[in-house]
């Protein structure tokens, strides 16, 4: 619901208080891809797995050591989330606003300038660290596979959003999702659940209908 210029963000569809290690494991995707969620909300968006949604007992941060990790400047937060998720015994979730958060184009989540292929490379591999520092199992790398198809699409919207040529950002966008690093990624596009414009994006990628999918983006951006 958008009122007066804010909106709402429910995460899930209904308040609850999870102690069962399946759930939380649950939990854990979802802040990797809202898809996984285990109460699903169309709302839910990417933001999960920003820090500034949740509250945590230093106790539990202090005992464990958990630190935002320094080689990374995206998704740095999601990866302390994994972590602390990792160690909790309850998380409880409110359905009810506590939070005003501001959005400025200008910031590093939110700008369409490209982030080079280098930031995601970094990303994945303090995500595989993760999951075989804890020993996740299949579920998480699921996940953590179809987060990778998200930021395929979004780093097709922020070359969409240059000012080059319609052509120039159709090979850029072609060659990025031929690239060795996403193709992985890629190739299981039609076993995850994809949400929202990810699912259009899956289906075009999954029959390599890289010009329609341009043209689609082209249009978007106006």
């Amino acid at each position: 619901v958008t009122t007066k210029g804010l909106k709402r963000h429910e995460f899930f569809s209904k308040p609850f208080v999870v102690r069962d290690r399946s759930l939380i494991e649950q939990l854990q995707q979802t802040m990797l891809y809202c898809g996984y969620s285990p109460y699903y909300s169309k709302s839910c968006g990417y933001l999960f797995g920003a820090q500034w949604t949740k509250l945590f007992r230093r106790e539990m941060l202090v005992k464990n050591n958990i630190l935002f990790p320094t080689a990374i400047s995206l998704f740095e937060d999601g990866i302390f989330g994994l972590t602390a998720f990792e160690f909790a015994k309850t998380i409880s979730y409110l359905q009810k606003p506590v939070y005003h958060y501001r959005i400025l184009l200008s910031s590093l989540c939110h700008s369409f300038e490209y982030n080079h292929l280098d930031l995601y490379k970094r990303i994945s591999e303090e995500i595989n660290s993760f999951m075989k520092r804890y020993g996740k199992g299949q579920n998480i790398y699921d996940a953590y596979e179809a987060r990778f198809v998200y930021y395929a699409k979004k780093q097709v919207g922020q070359i969409f959003a240059s000012n080059a040529g319609f052509w120039e950002k159709y090979r850029q966008s072609k060659r990025l999702l031929t690239d060795a690093f996403y193709v992985p990624f890629l190739k299981k596009i039609n076993k995850k659940p994809l949400v929202q414009n990810e699912k259009l994006f899956g289906l075009l990628v999954r029959f390599k209908l890289y010009l329609l999918l341009s043209v689609l983006m082209q249009i978007r951006r106006g």
